[in-house]
């Protein structure tokens, strides 16, 4: 590891800071259509007398910051719609409130930006293939239509929402892909039914009955 300046130091540090939304305690919507047992992993934090070995700690992220870099960006240099809207999205008994921040409204539509590996990126794209009329890949799908359910609770229009993904080894910018379907509630009632079982397990000491998706990456990664 190289050795730092003082100075470098400073920088790395400030950059490192793990920020606000990472000491986010309650579940948030990019989690909510993901992995049970994850999901259920980061619903436990919320009850240490029950599981006192989870701990959920803030940590720095150097591609989580990336991404946060490009948000803080477009934020700042798209001159239309509303940004970083904080909207409500369910109230969980026993558990709390649920809520999110969608990157930018406008003309009634919601757009999440994401920025991806190579292998994230390819993966979305052969998902798209498979099901080209809807969002590739279900956790991205629910968070944009929990976007929109917390985003009309307000009294916004959601017409559809999207993502738009810029790669991180993009070399031009029709690189950048955008994918789109209609707003339905229906997947994120879906979604809010499951996260209030997932957290009925949890309160009752039931967490390792959860299952683990096949594809997690954080239950299938040993190295």
């Amino acid at each position: 590891m190289q050795v730092r300046t003082p100075l470098q130091q400073k920088i790395i540090d400030v950059i490192s800071d793990p920020g606000e939304r990472s000491h986010q305690k309650s579940v948030g919507p990019s989690e909510i259509g993901g992995c049970a047992y994850c999901l259920g992993k980061r619903v436990a934090g919320k009850f240490p007398d029950l599981y006192p070995d989870i701990k959920h700690e803030a940590q720095a992220n150097y591609p989580a910051w990336l991404g946060t870099a490009v948000h803080f960006y477009l934020e700042h240099h798209i001159p239309f719609g509303e940004h970083e809207i904080k909207v409500p999205i369910t109230e969980i008994e026993g558990y709390g409130t649920v809520s999110g921040h969608l990157d930018l409204w406008a003309d009634g539509e919601i757009i999440d930006f994401k920025n991806l590996g190579a292998a994230s990126t390819k993966k979305a794209a052969l998902l798209h293939k498979k099901n080209p009329g809807i969002i590739p890949s279900v956790p991205y799908r629910v968070q944009q239509h929990l976007y929109g359910y917390g985003a009309k609770k307000l009294g916004y229009e959601v017409t559809h929402v999207q993502l738009m993904i810029l790669p991180k080894t993009g070399k031009t910018f029709n690189d950048i892909v955008f994918y789109r379907e209609p707003y339905d509630e229906s997947v994120a009632t879906r979604a809010l039914d499951r996260l209030e079982k997932i957290v009925q397990y949890v309160r009752g000491g039931r967490l390792e009955e959860l299952p683990e998706d096949d594809d997690c990456y954080n239950c299938n990664s040993y190295y």
